[in-house]
């Protein structure tokens, strides 16, 4: 799988991803600092990666099954909204959660809509369908 991982990212969870085989890109290293949101977004949907980010409001929006206005604008990008990026606990539920993130993207590719879109919370997660 290929991943975009948003500047707010703990690079505990970027290392984790990257010793799990998976291409990770740095949104830190391919754009300016305080990029602004849309144009990580369209990296991610010219990637066509799962973008990592703990930026829940703005990317539940911008990544959506059906966005404000109904227009879908990013047709290829994934995401992954980490809702508490404190400390290890990003890397922590990534591999709690890998299998089943790598089950889920697996099983959108067979789908017309490829996208995972993914909220990874505390105690549990939720996928958008």
């Amino acid at each position: 799988m290929r991943f975009l991982v948003d500047e707010d990212v703990p690079q505990e969870a970027v290392e984790y991803l990257r010793q799990r085989g998976h291409t990770v890109l740095l949104s830190r290293d391919l754009l300016a600092p305080a990029t602004p949101d849309e144009v990580v977004a369209k990296l991610a949907d010219d990637e066509a990666a799962i973008l990592v980010t703990c930026n829940a409001k703005d990317f539940k929006a911008l990544l959506a099954k059906i966005p404000p206005g109904g227009r879908q604008t990013y047709r290829f990008a994934s995401r992954i909204t980490l809702e508490n990026c404190q400390g290890p606990w990003a890397k922590r539920r990534l591999a709690q959660l890998i299998e089943s993130i790598e089950f889920e993207f697996t099983a959108a590719q067979a789908r017309h809509d490829k996208r995972l879109l993914m909220w990874i919370r505390q105690q549990r997660f939720t996928i958008e369908r």
